[in-house]
Formats: C-alpha cells, sequence, structure tokens
C-alpha cells in the first residue's frame, strides 16, 4: 500500500506499534511488578538490575513505565475514539438534515468550543474526582470536549456529500435516511474523521497525562506517565531518572501519533499528491 511507504507513516507506524506492544505485553515484558515496594534502594540509578533506576519507594522505573503505557494510551485512545463516535454522529445529522436540527446542534458545537480545552476537562475530571471515578472522569472529560471540532468538520463534508448523485439517486429508490448516511454519507466522508481521529490521539494522551500530574487521573500506587512525572519531580536534583524516563516515554509516544498522522494525512489528501514534486 501506498500508505506504508511514506516514511512518516512508516517511521509513527513503528513507535506506535512498539507502544502498543508494551501496553498488551507488559506482564511479561517488565521484569518487577509496577507496585513491588523496596524501601532499601530507594533512588538507585540506572543499572543492569533496574534500567531506568528506582523512585521513592524502590520501585522499579522502568516496569512503572511499561505498565503506565497501559493507562495513558488506553484512556487517551478511548476518550479519542469515543470522541470520534459523538462527533460522527452529531456531524452526520447535522449537516444531513440541516435547518432546525443543525441549528440546535451546532449551538452545543459553538458552545463547547467557545470554553477554553483545558479549564472544561478539568473542571469535568474535578466532578469525577469527588465521586472517586478518576479514570473515568478522565475519559468521560476529555471525549466530552473533543467530539466538537469532528462535529463541525463532518457537517461541512456531509453538506457537500448530500448533494451527490448517487445520493439523490438512493433517495429516488426509497431507502431510509439512516440506510443513506451509513451506506453513502460516511463511506464517501470518512477521510477527515480518519486523520481528525489519528492527528488528535497524541493530544488525548497529553491531556491524560497532564490530569494525572495534577493528582486528576490514575491514582497512587497505579502508575501514570502524568503522575510518575509528577512524584518524581521533588527529587529532580537527586534522582532525575525517575521523572525523566516517563517524561521520555510520553515525548516518544507524541512523536509517533504525530507522525502517523502527518504521514496519513499527506497520503489521504489528493491535494497533497498534486503539490508534491515529480520526480523526473
Amino acid at each position: 500500500m501506498k500508505a506504508f511507504r511514506h516514511p512518516y507513516v512508516l517511521f509513527g507506524g513503528l513507535i506506535v506499534v512498539l507502544l502498543i506492544f508494551s501496553a498488551l505485553f507488559a506482564d511479561w515484558i517488565a521484569p518487577y511488578a509496577p507496585d513491588a515496594i523496596n524501601l532499601e534502594k530507594r533512588y538507585q540509578p540506572p543499572s543492569w538490575r533496574h534500567w531506568f533506576g528506582t523512585d521513592e519507594m524502590g520501585r522499579d522505573v522502568f516496569s512503572r513505565t511499561v505498565y503506565g503505557a497501559r493507562i495513558s494510551l488506553g484512556i487517551g485512545v478511548s476518550a479519542r475514539t469515543l470522541g470520534l463516535l459523538i462527533g460522527l454522529v452529531v456531524g452526520c445529522i447535522s449537516g444531513y438534515y440541516g435547518g432546525k436540527v443543525d441549528l440546535i446542534l451546532q449551538r452545543f458545537v459553538d458552545m463547547t468550543l467557545a470554553f477554553p480545552f483545558l479549564l472544561l476537562v478539568i473542571s469535568i475530571a474535578v466532578i469525577f474526582s469527588e465521586m472517586e471515578q478518576d479514570l473515568l472522569g478522565v475519559l468521560i472529560a476529555l471525549s466530552a470536549v473533543m467530539w466538537a471540532s469532528l462535529a463541525r468538520l463532518m457537517r461541512s463534508q456531509v453538506m457537500v456529500v448530500k448533494e451527490r448523485d448517487y445520493v439523490t439517486a438512493a433517495r429516488a429508490f426509497g431507502a431510509s435516511d439512516f440506510r443513506i448516511i451509513l451506506r453513502h454519507i460516511i463511506p464517501n466522508s470518512y477521510v477527515p474523521a480518519l486523520i481528525w481521529w489519528t492527528m488528535g490521539l497524541a493530544q488525548a494522551v497529553m491531556a491524560e497525562a497532564g490530569l494525572s500530574f495534577l493528582g486528576l487521573g490514575a491514582q497512587p500506587p497505579t502508575p501514570s506517565w502524568g503522575g510518575m512525572i509528577n512524584y518524581g519531580s521533588p527529587a529532580l536534583r537527586i534522582a532525575p531518572w525517575v521523572s525523566i524516563f516517563p517524561g521520555a516515554a510520553l515525548a516518544f509516544t507524541v512523536l509517533g501519533f504525530n507522525l502517523l498522522g502527518e504521514g496519513l494525512r499527506d497520503v489521504l489528501d489528493v491535494r497533497w499528491e498534486e503539490k508534491a514534486p515529480r520526480s523526473e
């Protein structure tokens, strides 16, 4: 496939596959349990026994970083996917029916986009944190904010596609609105949604890490990259590895998702092919 020949897709996809593999097989990759405490080995520097060193409780930082991928990637990807579904439904309904339906739905979109992203996410996460549902709160907070931009994007796509001849022919043959949207509208307007989902994965993972850093995500002793960076920050002078390695894993993840998103946008966007230099 042409996509796999693009350097961004190839390199970014390799990073993402390695991260997903690490998250899925953390039980076999991590040499220690992520919550195994050994106070005699507090703040040990990286070594052959502890590749990333140990933290303030003597826990193996490498093991916690590997297990932390489950929380950071799981919440980030799940939130982005849920936002994709919500935005897809709202955008298709708004663009297909128009009129008052479009007016009402777009006002909800405007209200969501009017609030600063981080402020709205923190507000929702705090509500669920008070209910002791931290991870669920992060998932709902991120998905409840991210869907709006896709809904507006899909609305414009659907408004164009619904005027095509094959949609008119489907109506003439008596196809229901649900069938037209499912069989004709979405398959011919999914590319922007796919690019939106891929390029926003890095933002979702970063947002989850930010909430965990603030104490609104996974709670100790559950490992999360943002939480590990936070709890390691007081000891940066004597044990910088406690924060550096989960921070590097987070940066590596963001790089992989951004490269994959940029590559897919280049491959799936016809205008990129027109602008690309031609080989002689």
